[in-house]
């Protein structure tokens, strides 16, 4: 029999198994061209750098330190829905870095309020940006390139919101393996719920599974001095319900507890007569007592030998 008779032979196949062998063939193909599309890709500067180096490029290139998500009112009409609004962070100085600031300083003169601080990153706000405010184009380069860093940005970036009913609009706008890669959030207003949504910040976490890392701000004003040295005791006091139900809550988060929270207060603190607003400072941002009940509360320091996440938050020093 010729060789062309048994090719016609070959045909002549049950439609299912045949059409079986021709998906596998078709993936054997597609495999084999994208090992030499990654094979000349290799030569190239960047994918022939080690992978540690190639991820540090990433990193550099694609996040940010900061992401902060706001929202819009589309008009001025108060029953038109909001829309979210993401720009990166242009704070000259970092939350932690100006909480250790403070610490060294002992609080001896006034800081910039969270808002104050990061008043340089809302200039922004005035366009409504919808993807994410960084280029991207690196990763429509290549395949391996996509594969390689598609994830990054939410893994490496913290992801700012100045309430919480503003987490889940901007989740449901993702992708499962973007949400479940997401590691670090901050809310910059946390007290009490919105009126509309009825969300708080125990409700705007639920369901980020691979979620590491949390930090909140609360801000308050203080209408009349106040003793430096009471401000540990009242950090204590107003935070300890709130940091429970972050740390020991199981049903706040799928994944196991993050392995830094992080609860901040903002005092704002009048100097001279309470009634006049121009002789107001804005002070004590992440007060020491503030980093000294996160040291408890993260087992990072052993105080009386009994310190960590399953201790008395905020009542040895009361």
């Amino acid at each position: 029999m010729s060789q062309e008779s048994t090719e016609d032979t070959l045909m002549v196949v049950p439609p299912s198994k045949y059409r079986r062998s021709e998906r596998l063939v078709q993936r054997a193909l597609v495999g084999k061209a994208n090992l030499a599309i990654e094979e000349a890709n290799a030569a190239t500067p960047l994918l022939s750098l080690p992978p540690e180096i190639r991820n540090r490029i990433y990193t550099l290139v694609l996040c940010p330190d900061t992401l902060h998500v706001a929202a819009l009112r589309l008009d001025l009409l108060p029953w038109v829905s909001y829309t979210n609004s993401v720009y990166v962070c242009k704070a000259s100085l970092g939350d932690h870095e100006a909480a250790r600031s403070i610490r060294d300083s002992e609080r001896l003169q006034p800081y910039e309020s969270y808002a104050e601080r990061h008043h340089a990153c809302r200039a922004s706000w005035g366009t409504v940006q919808t993807q994410l405010g960084f280029p991207m184009a690196l990763l429509r380069t290549c395949r391996q390139t996509h594969s390689e860093a598609a994830l990054l940005p939410f893994e490496e970036i913290n992801f700012t919101f100045y309430a919480p009913f503003l987490v889940h609009p901007f989740l449901e706008k993702l992708l499962p393996s973007q949400r479940k890669a997401i590691r670090s959030i901050t809310l910059e207003a946390t007290q009490g719920f919105n009126e509309t949504t009825k969300i708080g910040p125990e409700e705007a976490l639920v369901g980020l599974e691979g979620l590491k890392a949390v930090t909140m701000f609360e801000e308050h004003r203080l209408r009349k001095p106040i003793n430096y040295e009471r401000v540990p005791h009242l950090d204590a006091a107003q935070l300890a319900g709130l940091k429970k139900k972050l740390i020991r809550d199981s049903g706040l988060f799928r994944s196991a507890q993050p392995s830094r929270a992080m609860v901040c207060v903002t005092y704002r603190r009048c100097w001279g007569d309470s009634n006049i607003s121009s002789g107001c400072f804005s002070g004590l941002e992440q007060t020491a007592a503030v980093c000294e009940v996160e040291a408890k509360l993260l087992g990072l320091e052993e105080q009386n030998g009994d310190a960590g996440p399953e201790g008395d938050i905020g009542e040895s020093e009361a």
